[in-house]
């Protein structure tokens, strides 16, 4: 399991658009990496919304969503489109990625397809694991990690400046 502290695990994956993307891409910004399971589930699509619904309020603090999950590309582009998600959602169908990040469910839908836990990472502009949300659903935890921000922000913005 990543801890608060640990260096984020690097990835490479495709986004919705088949475009690749690497941790490296998001560095210089604070990000919430985010793990959400591709479904028709009520709890799954609530999860999703909730960051759709809130990301620009998210973004205005000072920061963006990734979201991961297990599915193809093709499969986030539709699911995607149909809840009206903002933000990249980029594809681990090897579960590599989810596996660095200690974040595999070892639960199936009744359809077969293996379950990520809803963990969420915030990551800090260097690369360093901020804060982590663990098994805590979005819908729930938008409040806490706005107020994280702010004070996760306005500690790092305090620091020297490393040489």
């Amino acid at each position: 399991m990543i801890n608060q502290g640990d260096i984020a695990p690097e990835f490479s994956l495709s986004d919705q658009y088949e475009k690749r993307r690497t941790l490296n891409d998001f560095l210089g910004y604070w990000f919430l990496l985010y793990f959400f399971n591709v479904g028709e589930v009520k709890f799954i699509s609530e999860d999703c919304r909730s960051f759709a619904c809130n990301y620009n309020l998210l973004k205005a603090s000072g920061f963006s969503v990734v979201g991961i999950s297990l599915a193809s590309s093709a499969s986030q582009l539709a699911f995607g489109e149909s809840h009206k998600l903002p933000y990249i959602t980029l594809s681990d169908m090897s579960g590599e990625v989810s596996r660095r990040y200690g974040v595999l469910d070892n639960k199936y839908l009744s359809n077969g397809d293996l379950l990520v836990e809803d963990n969420s990472f915030l990551i800090d502009p260097t690369g360093l694991v901020a804060k982590v949300y663990l098994n805590k659903s979005p819908v729930k935890s938008v409040g806490d990690i706005k107020t994280d921000v702010r004070s996760l922000v306005s500690a790092f913005e305090r620091l020297p400046v490393r040489q």
